[in-house]
């Protein structure tokens, strides 16, 4: 575990995954128009293609409302360079998303005033918005970095594997199981498949040298572990 390089930027880092947490104060009077804020951003990203939020390096996000909503933490995990991950995040998920809830911030007051004066009369559903916006990147990155806090410890159990990495797991199970679960199907795909890193290979094709042996299909294998 490290804490604050050019990958995790502030933060703490785990594996190749780093955090950030941020601490905002809700302007008086916003509590509510806050909290339905953060709603709709978290809406907003389960309702994304999680192959255009890959593209980020995301991992995870959330945004807490507590001390009766005097208050807003904005915390999130990412594989890629801090940066890229904010540049990235602007472009794929909209720096208007960000605004949203934002701007009901002290600490992003001149941010808000900064996109606003950037963006002029332009809508932010026009195409022509985001590339207007773009400049506002840097300072979105210090804004965050202002009011962030590393966390003290940070643990995370797939800290080893991309995301990349895990929906290619994924999509071999899935494939495997398809096509009858056997010994001889998962070693066409993978060991007879060049475009698999060979670790991973010869790890898993271990593993299931050892159900052959014990006459174990991946259907029996898969049903015992429920």
């Amino acid at each position: 575990m490290s804490q604050g390089s050019k990958k995790s930027g502030k933060g703490n880092s785990h594996g190749v995954i780093s955090e950030v947490s941020a601490y905002m104060t809700v302007k008086p009077g916003h509590e509510e128009e806050a909290r339905a804020a953060a709603s709709r951003f978290g809406e907003m990203l389960r309702n994304s293609d999680w192959k255009d939020l890959q593209k980020t390096g995301l991992r995870d996000a959330r945004l807490v409302n507590f001390d009766n909503g005097r208050r807003l933490m904005f915390a999130s995990g990412f594989e890629t360079e801090w940066d890229p991950y904010v540049d990235d995040a602007i472009m794929v998920v909209g720096l208007q998303h960000f605004m949203d809830w934002l701007q009901h911030t002290v600490e992003a007051e001149e941010l808000v005033a900064s996109v606003k004066s950037l963006a002029g009369d332009v809508d932010e559903n026009d195409p022509a918005y985001a590339e207007k916006v773009k400049p506002a990147g840097t300072q979105l990155k210090q804004v965050i970095q202002k009011i962030q806090t590393p966390a003290s410890t940070y643990f995370n159990a797939l800290s080893d594997l991309t995301l990349p990495q895990i929906k290619k797991a994924q999509r071999l199970q899935e494939a495997t199981l398809y096509n009858s679960g056997t010994i001889d199907v998962f070693n066409n795909l993978t060991v007879a498949t060049p475009t698999y890193t060979m670790a991973y290979k010869y790890a898993a094709f271990d593993g299931f040298k050892r159900l052959a042996v014990t006459g174990v299909s991946l259907q029996t294998f898969e049903s015992e572990q429920k």
